[in-house]
């Protein structure tokens, strides 16, 4: 199970977009604090409650992509379906031959009450700057939001 304050992200400057550098000992603790970081920008400090549970199955090329990939979805779940995530219960991503493949269960609050908290919409996850690079520490990803 993987939350909120389990993760490590901060917001980064760039010239007419935001951006956040996210950082995790595994995969998807970096896809979580991608996650979590995102919704900062977003909602700031909103607390979302748990009531609904969601699964999501992507697959992409590269890490990268899916990393695009699984932050898009996340924003289109909140911004259409007004789905938003409390806590990770299960995420595992996998490579093969034919990619990367993330499947994870979200638990969350299908909720338009939410709207009410939006500091920022996020337009878009650029993949201007986007990068993933691992180390002995674990993974980190600078992303860049369109607002």
């Amino acid at each position: 199970m993987i939350y909120k304050q389990n993760c490590h992200f901060k917001e980064i400057e760039h010239t007419a977009d935001v951006g956040i550098c996210a950082s995790g000992p595994s995969l998807p603790g970096l896809f979580a604090s991608a996650l979590y970081g995102m919704y900062s920008v977003m909602l700031g400090d909103t607390d979302i409650v748990e009531n609904d549970i969601l699964n999501l199955d992507l697959k992409e090329d590269s890490l990268e992509e899916l990393l695009n990939s699984w932050l898009s979805e996340i924003n289109y779940l909140a911004l259409v379906k007004k789905f938003f995530v409390h806590a990770i219960p299960e995420m595992q991503i996998t490579e093969s031959d034919n990619g990367y493949h993330l499947k994870a269960k979200l638990s969350g609050d299908l909720n338009p009450k939410y709207d009410q908290y939006f500091q920022t919409e996020i337009k878009a996850i650029t993949y201007h700057q986007l990068k993933i690079e691992k180390s002995p520490q674990g993974y980190t990803a600078q992303i860049i939001f369109d607002i």
